[in-house]
This record gives C-alpha cells, structure tokens and sequence, in this order.
C-alpha cells in the first residue's frame, strides 16, 4: 500500500526493484489533477501513475506497456483497487500506440526506461525523448497536461529541461513543474 492505493508488486521478477517508489510524490502530484480527467499512461509497467489517477476520480486510463508481465500485473492492481470498469491496458509498444492512436486525453504521461545507460549513447537519447514528447503533444487536449519524464541518469538535468523548452516553443504550453530524483534515491 502507498498512500491509499494498494499494489501488487513481483519484487522477484519485476523490473529492477519491482516497483519504483522513487515516483511515489509524482503519483501523488498526478493525483491532484485526475479528477474527472481522460489520462494515458504509456510506459506504464504496473500502472502506478494510472492507479494513483483512477483512486482519485479519473473518468477513464489507457495503461500502455509492451510487456506481457507489465500488463497482468496492471490488470491485477486495477482488480485490487476495485477500478477496473474505468481501466483499459493496451499491450503495445508506446511508441507505435502513439504514432497511430488519434486519441486526445486530458492528461499524458510518458515515463519511458532510460534511453541512455552510457555517455556515448546521450545523443541518440535526446533523440528518442524529443521524439516520444512530440508525439506525446500530440495527444494531450488542449488546455490538458503532459507529464514527462527521463531517468537516463548519464543525462544533465540541464539536457532534459532544455529538450522540454524547446518542444514548448510554438505551442500554447508552459512548464508548470520541473520534478527531478527523490532526495533518498541512490544514483550510481
């Protein structure tokens, strides 16, 4: 249980720890906006930010994951929670759902694995993240939110914030939070 909702958790087969509790006050920041909300989760492993969303009154969530083991364990917690009827996962690769989905949603969230373990892959990682967020826009609502995320920790937090501003440029958007890693979270 973290903060009322309640989660299945494979702390054996799970990715990395099982769970990532160093998103814990982000889930609860997307809560604060959920209400009556259209949100989708792409990346969503277990569906922590769409359980967060659904408990506190989201009207529908899309939980989008490529992987097979992501997707029960989503459906599961969604089961927990007794929020099902409000709850739709898509076992697909988020990148291919956003390019062909014409969807709009009041709030995405794009939480992607790390795109860079190494220096020498930076470069191709700002790439993959200015491309993700494009089409992320492209599916928030006008007036929605985009939640946006990047735990490629070989990255400048400088490099992120500067990737956010410039897909802001030309739109009517603005940043409204700049979240970086939890205090207590071990950074290698």
């Amino acid at each position: 249980m973290e903060n009322d909702v309640q989660f299945y958790v494979n702390w054996v087969e799970g990715q990395k720890t099982g769970f990532f509790i160093d998103q814990r006050e982000n889930r609860a920041l997307l809560a604060r906006y959920s209400e009556g909300k259209k949100i989708l989760n792409t990346f969503s492993y277990s569906g922590g930010f769409s359980m967060y969303a659904l408990k506190a009154g989201a009207a529908e969530v899309h939980s989008i994951d490529s992987s097979k083991r992501a997707a029960d364990l989503a459906v599961r917690n969604a089961e927990l929670n007794q929020v099902s009827e409000r709850h739709k996962f898509f076992n697909e690769d988020a990148f291919d759902f956003l390019k062909s989905s014409q969807e709009k949603y009041d709030i995405v969230i794009l939480d992607p694995p790390a795109f860079a373990k190494h220096l020498s892959a930076v470069e191709k990682a700002m790439i993959g993240y200015r491309n993700l967020n494009l089409e992320g826009f492209k599916r928030v609502e006008r007036g929605g939110l985009l939640f946006t995320f990047s735990c490629s920790q070989v990255m400048d937090k400088f490099s992120s914030v500067k990737l956010c501003f410039r897909q802001l440029l030309n739109r009517d958007a603005r940043l409204e939070f700049y979240i970086s890693s939890r205090r207590d979270r071990i950074i290698r």
